[in-house]
């Protein structure tokens, strides 16, 4: 690969622990895009990592999972070659401080989630990843704050929703 001078900015509100929603869009070398949505907050364990956190550590596994008819299986597509677009809105919620509530804390926000991931799926974009909940959306209100902001930088989620198709 040449020598490229390339650039990075970000808020440093980015870097606040907590529970949030993102959105990497990924842009390859043949101009298609995926989508992959994804939370902070882990399953296995009390922590809820800023989105920052997660910007270096899942790339490959996020290209890998987006990469045009790959089924998620592993393809030879170069993470330099490729673009990125990465949009988190939060914290929603606070870390928590014992494991019950981080777990509360954590189903919600794996219910926002996949409620993010199909809004998406049926405003036409192309969501490669199955984001898994068996929790109720139980807050209709926040969900709809949060379209709202991922709407300002994903246009298509201010239409009517269209029926997704997996």
């Amino acid at each position: 690969m040449p020598a490229a001078t390339c650039e990075l900015r970000f808020d440093g509100a980015l870097l606040a622990r907590g529970f949030w929603l993102y959105v990497w869009e990924v842009s390859f070398p043949d101009r298609s895009k995926g989508y992959f949505v994804g939370r902070t907050g882990d399953s296995s364990s009390p922590a809820a990592q800023s989105p920052f956190h997660s910007l270096g550590l899942h790339i490959h596994a996020i290209v890998r999972s987006t990469v045009p008819g790959s089924g998620g299986k592993a393809k030879e597509i170069d993470p330099s070659e490729c673009k990125f677009h990465f949009v988190a809105h939060g914290p929603i919620l606070a870390e928590a401080a014992t494991l019950d509530l981080h777990r509360e804390r954590r189903d919600i926000a794996a219910a926002l989630a996949k409620a993010l991931a199909e809004a998406m799926e049926g405003a036409g974009y192309r969501v490669v990843n199955t984001v898994r909940c068996t929790k109720p959306l139980d807050d209709a209100k926040l969900f709809r704050q949060i379209k709202a902001a991922f709407a300002k930088h994903f246009p298509r989620l201010k239409a009517p929703a269209r029926i997704a198709r997996r």
